[in-house]
């Protein structure tokens, strides 16, 4: 995914589960889950940021992530958040069919 003209990879294995659970106390299958019919950009932002600390380990913590976002409405607005996020995580919360054959 792009943002602010960086580019951040997105991986998510078993390690993707326990960052997210340090991180945000929640459990990230159970919260794709629930966005399915709670939809929120708060979340998503969430996931991806576990996502991008799984590939790359030096990725800043979430809110330093969230401060260097220069503008979070076009962010949403483009759409590459949710296409990238979709690339690699099912609605279910679990890997993609593309991810799981790698």
């Amino acid at each position: 995914m792009k943002i602010n003209e960086k580019e951040y990879k997105l991986k998510y294995t078993g390690r993707t589960l326990v960052i997210y659970k340090e991180e945000f106390g929640k459990d990230l299958i159970l919260e794709c889950k629930y966005l399915k019919d709670n939809f929120n950009f708060v979340s998503v932002f969430e996931i991806c940021w576990a996502m991008a600390k799984t590939y790359d380990d030096s990725i800043p913590s979430f809110n330093e992530f969230m401060d260097s976002i220069d503008d979070v409405q076009n962010v949403i607005m483009n759409g590459d958040l949710l296409a990238e996020m979709g690339k690699v995580i099912d609605k279910d919360g679990s890997p993609t069919k593309e991810l799981k054959k790698k």
